[in-house]
């Protein structure tokens, strides 16, 4: 009896600080803060008698998600404090501008009251092929969204067969929070600094926000949905930091948020307070302009502080009260809940069960469901309690759902029973990566099994590299098959697992031109074109004379205001 009275209350406390956390972000609806942005560590040197800098951050601004109250903005040096005026970039972000006439260290510190609140637009769906001519620029590549290479290209034509709309924002999210492992430990601040591109994201699978929008944007402009990063503040379930999510243009509401490390689809969560958004992530950092002979040191990287006055969880889905579950430990157990729509709207419902607990194995702890109005459905999680129990011995405990309402908690208890040897080995993702004259097939497999398990590859037409994988309990694998050279022909893979057979086909693309251009027979909009056949060069507007002179006058104009004075950016 005292063994099992001393296992149980380990069992309660590990239970107990599973749940500290304050809230998840997907269940707020609404939220009122007071936000501090301050950077720190920056240092303006070799400012000469009567000249100056000019230092710009951006600040908050009102969007159709948010309202806000900046209480100050200031930066403070050599014990002085500055007021700044104001400026917009190209894309209508809002930045403070600061004058600073003496050189020392430098802070600043932006504090504001925003009221942020989620929409759910009831998306009507529709066949990518045109969009309008204005936001041509958020279907071409950046830099850090290599959208026409032949990494993205070929991932496109794989993972996104569709041309819907909202088919293709549904997957892209998904399959792109499922693909990247969310950086942690000494591995964050690598990730938090580095800013990977899409391509670089691909081949590593790691990253953090920065590292999903960039490949989540990449995607979706490669399919024809113009998109642009989004940046600001949120939070993570356990504490406040700068984020960076997506924003897609919708024919009906122009640009809408979603969110691929958060799972969020068509909308973003109340927490996702909102500065500004931009082509490419690389646009978004702070700027100091200066002097030939100065120089400006800007740490890019503000912190954050947010104070939260109110939050109001979303109310627009339920989910039907079960009775206890009982649960078998060593087995794998169905745990159904019914989540049924409360709106009007056909909305996309993203459901997570916490994975708090290191002795209950999850099989797929995330999953999403679209719902009609007013419509049910049943979400199953299966789960494996990892745990030695004795006859008389039991553990209990909660265990938490988060979706598009409050929290929901659902009460388990595990009783003892024989060890089952039954589970299954899943195919997960198969994902090919165009890398030069190499196509790697990156497999990721997981065996539900408490004993190894086998596994068969096989790639047709044969290239030699057929194998037998062996996984070992509950191992989670990725596999790596290579073709080199490749060529632009139907792969097909299949992978026999212990109880079903996998096969799928594979397309890879080889190089290509790509281009946007205006489409003749409809005005203001604009279609991409990879094709090789695309219509040669047209007669240009100015003559090679012509041209070879302007471009003597620009070059001595530039050359001259050289001399004067030439400003940089940092």
């Amino acid at each position: 009896m005292k063994k099992f009275l001393l296992f149980l209350t380990i069992f309660a406390l590990f239970f107990a600080t599973a749940m500290a956390q304050e809230f998840y972000p997907t269940t707020v609806a609404d939220l009122n803060a007071t936000v501090r942005i301050f950077g720190t560590g920056n240092t303006i040197s070799g400012l000469a008698t009567g000249e100056s800098a000019t230092f710009q951050a951006m600040t908050f601004q009102e969007s159709q998600f948010q309202d806000v109250n900046v209480i100050s903005e200031t930066l403070y040096i050599n014990g002085k404090i500055l007021k700044p005026g104001y400026v917009e970039d190209r894309f209508g972000n809002k930045y403070v501008k600061f004058m600073i006439t003496e050189n020392g260290d430098f802070n600043y510190e932006i504090i504001a009251k925003v009221h942020s609140y989620a929409r759910l637009l009831s998306l009507n769906d529709y066949n990518l092929s045109k969009v309008p001519t204005e936001v041509k620029e958020f279907l071409l590549p950046s830099e850090k969204i290599e959208s026409a290479s032949i990494p993205i290209l070929t991932l496109a034509e794989n993972k996104l067969p569709q041309q819907s709309f909202i088919s293709t924002l549904t997957n892209t999210i998904a399959w792109v929070n499922d693909y990247v492992d969310y950086a942690s430990g000494s591995d964050f601040q690598k990730y938090y600094e580095l800013q990977q591109s899409a391509v670089q994201t691909l081949i590593d699978r790691k990253g953090v926000c920065d590292e999903f929008a960039n490949l989540a944007a990449s995607l979706l402009r490669a399919k024809g949905i113009p998109t642009r990063i989004a940046i600001g503040v949120t939070f993570d379930g356990s504490k406040w930091g700068n984020h960076a999510w997506i924003e897609v243009y919708h024919k009906d509401y122009g640009w809408i948020p979603s969110d691929p490390t958060f799972r969020e689809t068509g909308f973003v969560d109340a927490t996702h307070l909102r500065m500004g958004s931009f082509s490419d992530v690389t646009e978004s950092k702070a700027k100091c302009f200066y002097p030939e002979g100065a120089n400006c040191k800007i740490v890019n990287q503000p912190s954050t502080e947010v104070t939260i006055e109110s939050k109001t969880y979303f109310s627009n889905v339920s989910i039907a009260p079960l009775e206890a579950a009982q649960l078998n430990a060593l087995s794998w157990n169905t745990l159904p809940i019914t989540i049924t729509n409360l709106t009007n709207s056909k909305i996309t419902v993203p459901v997570k069960m916490l994975e708090n607990y290191k002795e209950l194995l999850i099989q797929d702890s995330k999953k999403g469901i679209i719902l009609g109005p007013s419509e049910s459905a049943q979400v199953t999680f299966r789960v494996y309690p990892d745990i030695n129990l004795g006859p008389n011995e039991f553990a209990e405990g909660n265990i938490t759902f988060n979706t598009l309402n409050g929290p929901y908690t659902q009460q388990f208890k595990i009783g003892a029973a024989n060890q089952s040897y039954d589970g299954d080995v899943i195919v997960q993702d198969i994902t090919p990566i165009a890398d030069g004259k190499n196509l790697k097939i990156a497999i990721k497999v997981t065996n539900y099994y408490p004993i190894p398990k086998d596994i068969a590859i096989d790639i047709s037409p044969s290239l030699g590299i057929n194998s037998t994988e062996t996984l070992a309990p509950f191992e989670t694998k990725i596999i790596g098959k290579v073709i080199t050279p490749y060529e632009e022909t139907p792969y097909k893979i299949t992978i026999t697992t212990p109880k079903t057979k996998v096969s799928t086909t594979l397309f890879a693309e080889t190089a290509k031109d790509i281009t946007v251009e205006e489409i003749p027979d409809a005005p203001g909009t604009i279609t991409v074109v990879s094709d090789n056949n695309v219509p040669g060069p047209q007669q240009p507007l100015l003559s090679p004379e012509l041209i070879v002179i302007i471009a003597i006058i620009l070059i001595g104009l530039v050359a001259f205001a050289y001399f004067l004075r030439k400003p940089r950016y940092v």
